[in-house]
């Protein structure tokens, strides 16, 4: 058996060799027989001196040696810019927009050159990163919406909640999408609207998967665009587009538009713990809050969690804007005497009162009789009204509102921040925000736990913000 695989590799060696003109084998190919010696390299010619492709587009560059008979066992190929194309043994694909050269090269140094120019499709036809008729992908900057989902009174509420359209990027990235949702019934006003991303598997389950839309400080007009989500999604996965009406009895149809902003690296400015949030406990006895998962840096400053090895934002808490969870500013909270925890709610809203008849107890009693009528008794219990108005407050903490005024003053604002050590400009997303220290974080968790849920472990990330950043394990 091993003679004959032997008679049967001998036989295909040299039928190779003999197609070949005997060079494979042969020693003395590539050199001049009469003196021995290897015949160098004298010229490397490219069939082309330029190329235009288009992004995505591959092209095959043919390559002469002269002489012919001239040692050429190996040729360097190499693109002046690997962001425009990369070159494989004469292959050359596109990547992006921009011009690169091609360079093949002997091993005595003799070389060719084609410069490749790359552009971009315009034709919208094959312009269109996306593999699902259901939605349209626009350029950046556009300012038509082309895709739409139409509701209608005789449609059947659908769950989850609102029509979905598919899509399937060919780039993986950081995509926008937002709406526009016009009231039929009233020209140059808009309703309210909600979105969300699925996956098949969500929506097999019955799982929403939330993108947060309108979670960034600054948020985009009502007038212009009533929702946006931003989201890391994956080339050639599949995904379901859903915006719906707030109200489910509501009639007409919202516009949206997608566009991919970049790939993995974008950040935006964004709420740390998007989202309504419960005092309930789940199965495992731990509260719901939502949001980002954080940790205590040794530098005793509250950043983001990351799995990924990159080092997580750090938190700031808005000082000076109103918020999700409260209608004043935290700075307006501070002169109502909200950080004020030796008090509880209930008294102050008594001590208010008070305060409009010059701290009369009287005068505030005769007052309260009226407001509150045939429910005085109950409400005199639940208030302890006699307590407050003997100077008995029920609050379990300390008046912190010096604390939080220190706070208020180290809020960022134009020019060197020395905590950072940057210097912040105008129009900076954060000015007016707090770095969130240990300290800041005990405080503003008294804050929630006074006029939300109480208990609700980590609710002060929901008058935070972080930088978040978009790649492939971006939480959402």
């Amino acid at each position: 058996m091993l003679k004959k695989f032997l008679c049967f590799f001998i036989i295909v060696y040299l039928s190779l060799s003999l197609l070949a003109g005997c060079n494979i084998g042969n020693k003395d190919y590539g050199k001049d027989k009469e003196n021995s010696k290897e015949i160098a390299v004298e010229k490397v010619v490219f069939d082309k001196t330029d190329i235009s492709l288009k992004v995505g587009e591959s092209a095959n560059i043919s390559v002469s040696i002269f002489p012919e008979n001239a040692k050429t066992d190996k040729l360097s190929w190499i693109s002046s810019n690997l962001n425009v194309a990369i070159v494989m043994n004469g292959v050359v694909s596109a990547l992006s927009e921009g011009t690169t050269t091609i360079t093949a090269t002997s091993r005595n140094g003799k070389y060719s050159t084609c410069v490749v120019t790359v552009s971009s499709d315009e034709t919208e036809e094959e312009f269109s990163p996306c593999l699902s008729d259901d939605v349209i992908l626009s350029r950046n900057g556009d300012k038509d919406f082309p895709n739409s989902i139409t509701y209608e009174e005789s449609e059947e509420i659908v769950l989850p909640r609102g029509k979905k359209l598919k899509f399937i990027p060919t780039q993986s990235g950081t995509y926008l999408i937002t709406s526009q949702a016009l009231d039929p019934q009233k020209e140059g006003n808009y309703l309210n609207c909600e979105g969300r991303i699925f996956t098949p598997d969500d929506f097999e389950e019955k799982t929403v998967w939330y993108t947060y839309e309108n979670v960034d400080r600054f948020t985009l007009s009502k007038d212009e665009r009533n929702v946006y989500m931003l989201v890391y999604l994956e080339a050639y996965k599949e995904y379901y587009i859903s915006i719906a009406y707030y109200d489910i009895c509501q009639e007409g149809t919202i516009n949206f538009i997608v566009e991919r902003l970049g790939g993995e690296g974008y950040h935006r400015f964004s709420l740390a713990s998007p989202r309504y949030f419960t005092g309930l406990e789940d199965a495992t006895g731990e509260f719901i809050s939502g949001g980002i998962d954080v940790e205590l840096g040794a530098d005793n400053i509250w950043r983001e969690k990351r799995t990924d090895g990159r080092e997580g934002s750090i938190l700031y808490a808005d000082f000076i804007m109103s918020n999700q969870i409260f209608v004043n500013t935290i700075e307006q909270m501070i002169e109502l005497g909200s950080f004020d925890f030796l008090r509880t709610e209930e008294d102050q809203f008594i001590l208010k009162y008070l305060e409009l008849f010059d701290n009369d107890p009287e005068k505030c009693d005769i007052f309260l009789r009226e407001l509150w009528g045939e429910h005085y008794e109950s409400y005199a219990e639940t208030f302890q009204l006699q307590d407050v108005y003997q100077g008995i407050y029920h609050g379990n903490g300390e008046d912190y509102t010096e604390l939080a005024r220190k706070y208020l003053a180290k809020r960022i604002t134009v020019g060197y921040n020395a905590d950072l050590n940057e210097t912040i400009e105008e129009g900076d997303e954060r000015l007016g925000c707090v770095i969130v220290t240990d300290e800041l974080a005990d405080v503003l968790q008294m804050l929630m736990d006074k006029y939300t849920f109480e208990g609700v472990k980590n609710s002060w990330t929901k008058l935070c913000y972080y930088h978040q950043y978009f790649c492939e394990d971006t939480p959402f």
